[in-house]
């Protein structure tokens, strides 16, 4: 959608008077039935009704608008407050006529923006992504539904979408996110906005591994589209036996062997399935890492030896700690949900009244579908540790006695497109969290002073030490990872 047609969008659009939560519903209702609207004049559903979107999307795209905007509100709810701008006897009353009144008044957002223009700019971008996306993931879907079919459905066709769902994984990109379709043909299927090709060199090799070893292997189909994929839906399992599990776990060695090999990342809790015997990894943009430092950092002799470990792919049981000494067990194999994270995350308090404010609060971990089970009983996985060591080391002593035929099958990976952490994903999400605040939502010279000096590489240099200084201070957000092209260099070491 153009900017000049989405602004128009905007402010014509009806201010909607949503189901009250005491989150500025009325502000954040508009934003969506703009978001809704552009996606249906925009033609991305063609000539269908737009499909229904899961409250879960929703959600998603209000906690991004939130991200951007809510500090800003807040801020001036708490002016109008002081200056005695708001009528109503209670802070319930106040609230009421700031987010009726003022936010549903043009005029006064008008006086806001105008305040604030790197806060509408940034806005409007975020809005005109989020319809973008959405219309071009309904084309993508139009154009490939024949070959979908083909693919994934030959005995039952799909004709449309019902119900789009996603929104609980990072965004990149420009705001582009995982949605998960839910089809006609009472189907799912995952659309990712980004190359499968890692995917489907995973998939190879590891299958190449796995029937090598007389091993039956289930993965999840694949259709990659170059810049964008198409992904069989994984559904969580229990096991029937304890032979099942057994086999669950030996499979969890050699996935640990190869995944060690590739200098694999990231493969914690959230991106592992227990479907039946099978694990299955659902999310392989780190699939190919490299092992040591990254630029700029200086480690321990531990730290060194962790990130040269198998303890780097987070498959094994792995505790992310803080400052206090206390933490939480992420790890793919046995990390659950329930644990208090230590880490404080924004949380809105007082909500519906003039007092609303941020403050930071422990969080728990959401439930994953990661843990292996016997007939609905979790078994803990040191009873299975033979079966883990045999796993590995049968992959080990394969891949080591095929040298030269392991390393023709690596080159498959030589231009899958992957995803790279310069930084730790929480030092992103304080950078993000502070460009949003108030101070610097006047002028983007401000924003670009702190961006320079981290793309120049200061690490800890002043502006990032400003940064973790502001973390109690601000809203957060969980996105800027930077994507780059990896390819079989990294390792390199490995055939040496």
């Amino acid at each position: 959608m153009e900017r000049e047609a989405l602004e128009k969008l905007y402010w014509e659009n009806a201010y909607q008077k949503m189901p009250a939560d005491g989150v500025f519903e009325g502000y954040y209702g508009h934003l969506s039935q703009v978001f809704l609207q552009g996606v249906r004049e925009s033609g991305g559903a063609g000539e269908a009704e737009l499909p229904e979107l899961s409250s879960e999307l929703l959600e998603a795209f209000r906690g991004q608008m939130q991200r951007l905007t809510l500090r800003t509100l807040l801020s001036e709810m708490e002016m109008c407050e002081e200056n005695g701008m708001l009528e109503g006897e209670t802070e319930k009353e106040r609230y009421v006529y700031f987010e009726e009144k003022l936010l549903g008044d043009p005029e006064y957002l008008r006086e806001i923006y105008e305040a604030y223009p790197v806060l509408y700019e940034n806005l409007m971008r975020a809005l005109g992504d989020s319809i973008r996306n959405m219309e071009e993931m309904l084309g993508r879907f139009a154009e490939d539904r024949e070959v979908i079919n083909r693919h994934f459905f030959p005995n039952q066709p799909c004709e449309a979408i019902r119900r789009i769902g996603g929104g609980s994984s990072d965004s990149h990109r420009h705001g582009h996110r995982v949605y998960v379709l839910e089809l006609d043909n009472g189907e799912r299927l995952v659309c990712k906005p980004r190359s499968l090709a890692v995917d489907g060199a995973y998939e190879t090799f590891l299958s190449w591994v796995f029937d090598n070893l007389g091993m039956a292997f289930q993965w999840p189909r694949v259709l990659n589209r170059k810049e964008y994929g198409w992904c069989q839906w994984v559904s969580a399992g229990c096991c029937q036996s304890r032979e099942e599990m057994e086999r669950y776990y030996y499979r969890n060695g050699i996935l640990l062997c190869v995944s060690c090999l590739l200098g694999s990342e990231d493969f914690h809790y959230e991106n592992l399935i227990a479907c039946g015997e099978h694990p299955v990894i659902v999310d392989l943009e780190m699939a190919v890492g490299r092992r040591g430092v990254r630029t700029g950092e200086e480690l321990s002799g531990t730290e060194r030896l962790y990130r040269e470990s198998v303890l780097q792919t987070e498959l094994l049981p792995l505790y992310t700690w803080n400052n206090q000494g206390k933490g939480v067990n992420v790890g793919a194999i046995n990390g659950r949900g329930g644990q208090l994270v230590p880490l404080s995350m924004p949380v809105v308090v007082n909500p519906g009244t003039v007092r609303m404010h941020i403050e930071y609060r422990q969080p728990r971990m959401k439930e994953g579908n990661n843990l292996a089970t016997l007939e609905g009983e979790f078994l803990e996985p040191y009873e299975f540790l033979g079966e883990i060591q045999s796993g590995f080391r049968d992959a080990y002593a394969f891949l080591a006695g095929n040298r030269e035929k392991t390393w023709e099958k690596l080159a498959l990976f030589q231009d899958a497109e992957l995803r790279y952490l310069i930084r730790d994903t929480q030092q992103y999400s304080m950078l993000l969290t502070t460009l949003g605040h108030p101070d610097f939502l006047t002028e983007d010279a401000d924003r670009q002073v702190i961006c320079e000096a981290l793309e120049r590489g200061t690490g800890n240099g002043e502006a990032d030490r400003w940064i973790l200084e502001q973390e109690t201070e601000e809203n957060s957000s969980t996105a800027g990872r930077e994507s780059i092209l990896i390819t079989i260099f990294l390792i390199r070491q490995w055939k040496a």
